[in-house]
């Protein structure tokens, strides 16, 4: 938490990560506005603010008119003690931050109170007892509350509570946040209104929490999915949720959780079948060019192949079955033509996991797949170098991926996770190299590797947007585990991770980012 910071973070992030950095730095303003008090915007008005405003005692903002929108416009709306920071009198106001450098913060009772929509708002600092960050009582229910980060560290036990409050309808949502609290993360009390589907809380990442990290209470008209709670305090729950809340893809230590990792078991499927080697032409779908799994193989044996694609352009479709080996050695899939691709299209999905010395070798593309076990997941060569890799999970022994890419102008690694037991992601070159175009390696999560999580040999990439974090506890030295190696050193910016500072190549934060890959 607060103690990982690293100073001197560039305020410019993209996507998901743009209020990230927001909560780590607030900057330091030499001059605040007294607080206003009432405002009114209007019916459907929008007040932009100028400057910064402090205040203490009495409300910075009572904001009235129907429909309206505050935006902070990277203004910081700062507390000195007592009251709330902007508190909403009408229905339907909107909250927002244009410009993603302001932020809510000091020593606020409530940050934002009534508001019912949020969105791209920093919340930091210590607040007051209790330490509300935002809170909609059931005559202002929330509809959605998103990209937004509540870096909020309270003066006692009774502080830091992130959410605490009453959804509006089946339609509210509280999606893609990153939460750092001391007393609880997400207190839902009811729904004010109803309607068909069920309200969504997901892709949200709380860290902290002395008294649980998510809690649904009132209703069960509800999915939670997709969420990561981390650093609860050992003595409290990840959840509370009332019976019927639907969930699913929770990630924590707690015994209702799936995992601590976004990954899961293979399916079984009974007694897995002889690999088929060397695929005939007539095993591809002629329409498709897709060669569909009927049942889960096991090639069971020290070399070769499971399956090998000797045909330009065909791909393997998984159907949700697994290749596995019973022995060690050998590779899951191959393709000694160009070309080639996997893919996974069943639910639940199979996957590539045993034994093998590589997982998948020479494809151009691959697709929601995961690997799990081999020496090398996935390898590419510069003979067939690999075009895009994205939304799967590689975790081996040694090296997640090491791969050539094709070219600059279609090359891509994205929204995957990475974990190999010395090497995360190894870029050894990039084929074609004409054009100004650099391929994006972006949104990947790397874990547990005691050399490094990224290398890369060739300077045209661009990396941003990603996270290193559990490097390998048992490195002897801080330098004998680096996120960032660079044997020759690309565009990167905006990489989050918990690396040491005596690393060639700094990073820029620790908390998560708000996205992973989907199962």
């Amino acid at each position: 938490m607060r103690q990982h910071r690293r100073p001197g973070l560039s305020c410019q992030f993209l996507a998901a990560f743009t209020l990230i950095c927001s909560a780590l730095i607030v900057p330091e303003r030499a001059h605040a506005d007294t607080c206003p008090g009432s405002v009114n915007v209007g019916t459907g008005g929008t007040l932009t603010l100028t400057a910064d405003y402090a205040g203490g005692g009495t409300n910075c903002f009572n904001v009235t008119g129907v429909n309206a929108t505050v935006n902070l416009n990277g203004h910081v709306v700062r507390g000195t003690g007592g009251a709330n920071g902007i508190e909403c009198l009408s229905s339907g106001i909107r909250v927002t931050d244009s410009a993603g450098t302001g932020s809510i913060t000091g020593a606020w009772v409530v940050g934002i109170k009534n508001c019912q929509i949020v969105d791209h708002v920093t919340f930091s600092d210590a607040y007051s007892v209790p330490g509300y960050a935002l809170t909609n009582s059931s005559s202002y229910p929330l509809v959605s509350l998103t990209d937004s980060v509540i870096d909020e560290i309270g003066p006692s036990p009774e502080g830091g509570v992130a959410f605490d409050g009453y959804l509006a309808n089946s339609q509210s949502k509280i999606a893609d946040n990153s939460f750092e609290v001391l007393l609880s993360g997400i207190n839902v009390h009811g729904m004010v209104g109803g309607g068909l589907g069920k309200a969504r809380i997901e892709n949200n990442t709380i860290t902290g929490g002395l008294y649980g990290q998510l809690v649904v209470d009132g209703t069960t008209q509800v999915n939670v999915e997709n969420n990561v709670l981390a650093g609860r305090d050992p003595g409290s729950d990840c959840t509370d949720l009332d019976a019927g809340v639907t969930y699913s893809r929770l990630y924590c230590d707690c015994a209702e959780c799936d995992s601590d990792d976004p990954t899961y078991d293979f399916p079984a499927f009974g007694s897995p079948s002889s690999c088929p080697g060397t695929l005939a032409l007539n095993d591809f779908n002629a329409l498709t060019g897709i060669y569909t799994l009927p049942s889960s193989f096991d090639l069971a044996a020290t070399s070769g192949a499971c399956i090998t694609v000797a045909y330009a352009g065909r791909k393997i479709d998984l159907n949700g079955h697994t290749i596995t080996n019973s022995s060690t050695g050998g590779t899951g899939i191959t393709f000694t033509a160009s070309g080639g691709g996997v893919q996974d299209s069943g639910t639940p999905k199979g996957g590539i996991a045993g034994n093998f010395a590589t997982g998948i070798s020479e494809a151009d593309n691959i697709t929601a797949i995961r690997i799990e076990g081999p020496d090398v997941g996935i390898s590419a060569s510069s003979s067939k170098p690999l075009t895009s890799l994205s939304q799967s999970t590689v975790r081996a022994d040694t090296t997640a991926v090491s791969v050539y890419l094709k070219d600059r102008a279609t090359s891509f690694i994205q929204d995957n996770l990475m974990r190999g037991g010395y090497r995360g992601l190894d870029v050894l070159g990039v084929v074609t190299t004409s054009g100004s175009a650099k391929p994006p390696i972006t949104e990947n999560l790397f874990r547990e590797s005691s050399e490094f999580a990224i290398d890369t040999h060739y300077s045209n990439l661009n990396l941003h947007d990603n996270l290193m974090y559990r490097r390998d506890a048992s490195a002897v030295s801080p330098t004998a585990s680096k996120c960032l190696k660079f044997s020759v050193a690309p565009t990167y910016n905006h990489q989050l991770c918990d690396c040491p500072s005596t690393d060639t190549y700094t990073c820029e934060g620790d908390i998560p980012p708000l996205t992973f890959p989907l199962f």
